[in-house]
């Protein structure tokens, strides 16, 4: 049997009457079950998202949306031009 802790919790009233409800009527068994099954659904359900882009704070941590954050200042005059030449050495004419 795993540990448990006991907790105060502040349902709305509808909410607490229909899971009465449910226990009363034999589809669950009593409320610590549900709120611990609920919970632990939700835990799953927020642990297998994948992140979503909608959010300021998913671009601030892209590396990708980082790029030219901080340029660097350097003699080359033609990196877009000779783009490969540079990267890999190899200089094709």
């Amino acid at each position: 049997m795993s540990k448990t802790t006991e907790i105060t919790l502040q349902l709305p009233t509808e909410l607490l009457e229909t899971t009465e409800a449910l226990i009363k009527a034999g589809k669950a068994n009593s409320l610590d079950e549900v709120i611990t099954q609920a919970l632990q659904h939700e835990i799953n359900q927020l642990k297998s998202e994948q992140p979503s882009f909608n959010s300021s704070n998913d671009f601030n941590n892209d590396p990708i949306w980082q790029l030219g954050k901080k340029p660097i200042a350097i003699d080359i005059t033609d990196a877009s031009e000779n783009l490969d030449q540079y990267l890999y050495n190899t200089f094709c004419n």
